[in-house]
């Protein structure tokens, strides 16, 4: 194919060209080049929309993120991004490499494109990571690189006497509001993992790319910020962010109205304690995570039988 023997692009503001293969590749640093947000877009519609956001809260994707691209006539053809994250995994704390926002454009696909940037993005990552995780609809394509399947599970508590109904301050934040990207940006700094068992520690930039279309909520009286859902009676837990976190219980309290079952969308196990939740009675069990993308590991990971999901902001 005749791309393939291109002389490589000059160099850009913030780029640095590196070559691989027969592939010239731009190893990204900072500034996005052109057409790679048009090229993101087609792969991951609403993605523009995101960055937009994103970019609000004070975090600039493109310089947070790692782009591996094959250049082409009227911007990049393939793209794959990585970035470093702190995960805890059965109480011990270790960076992976998380792979992204792999994608061609349309009329290049079929011509190996995505396999030269997915390689050029773990030769990267080996060097720094003995892991690499992703998320994806195609979990045969990774497999042909290493990944396996990591099985995630939600857990479902269910009260004996529903509880909760807001009784302490909660405010919702925003990018609009004065204070308020620096406060999140604080709590993310300092944050403890939501978990031991498959948790994240103090990150940003992915966090609020996945986040800053969802409601996102203040507890000032108990320094931590929750990203939660009730409906029915049935609250949706998808994270809560802080230095400290309270139990269970107390946390309910700040809900915004009764609670009767609670889903924990992480492994629970700072709020639950051989399946008990403090002071409150229920009975929870493990439910596997319906369909969606997939979570897979190239590398050590969790143990096999682990009751683990991979909280939402990091999706």
């Amino acid at each position: 194919m005749a791309f393939l023997k291109r002389a490589a692009v000059p160099i850009r503001h913030g780029l640095r060209q590196i070559g691989l293969g027969r592939v010239p590749f731009i190893r990204a640093f900072g500034p996005s080049p052109d057409g790679l947000a048009a090229l993101l877009e087609s792969g991951f519609p609403g993605t523009a929309q995101r960055l937009a956001a994103a970019g609000s809260w004070g975090v600039d994707w493109h310089r947070a993120a790692t782009s591996f691209i094959v250049p082409g006539p009227g911007g990049p053809l393939a793209h794959a991004g990585m970035l470093p994250l702190p995960v805890t995994i059965h109480g011990a704390v270790h960076e992976v490499g998380y792979i992204h926002a792999v994608c061609t454009r349309p009329d290049r696909r079929g011509g190996g494109l995505a396999r030269a940037v997915i390689e050029a993005a773990l030769r990267a990552s080996d060097r720094r990571h003995k892991t690499q995780i992703l998320l994806t609809n195609d979990p045969v394509l990774y497999s042909r690189f290493g990944f396996r399947t990591v099985p995630e599970h939600v857990v479902r508590l269910v009260l004996d006497q529903p509880t909760g109904g807001r009784t302490g301050l909660a405010e919702r934040l925003l990018a609009t509001v004065r204070g308020h990207p620096r406060l999140l940006a604080q709590i993310l700094g300092g944050r403890l993992p939501v978990s031991r068992e498959l948790g994240v520690g103090p990150e940003r930039p992915l966090y609020t790319l996945n986040e800053c279309l969802s409601p996102l909520w203040w507890l000032p009286d108990l320094g931590v910020v929750v990203s939660w859902e009730l409906e029915n009676g049935v609250l949706a837990l998808y994270d809560v962010a802080g230095p400290v976190l309270p139990d269970l219980d107390t946390l309910l309290r700040h809900a915004p109205g009764p609670v009767s079952e609670v889903v924990f969308h992480f492994s629970p196990d700072r709020f639950l304690k051989d399946g008990q939740a403090g002071g409150l009675a229920g009975t929870a069990y493990a439910v596997p995570v319906g369909p969606g993308p997939v979570l897979m590991a190239r590398g050590p990971f969790t143990r096999a039988d682990a009751l683990v999901m991979l909280p939402r902001p990091w999706r």
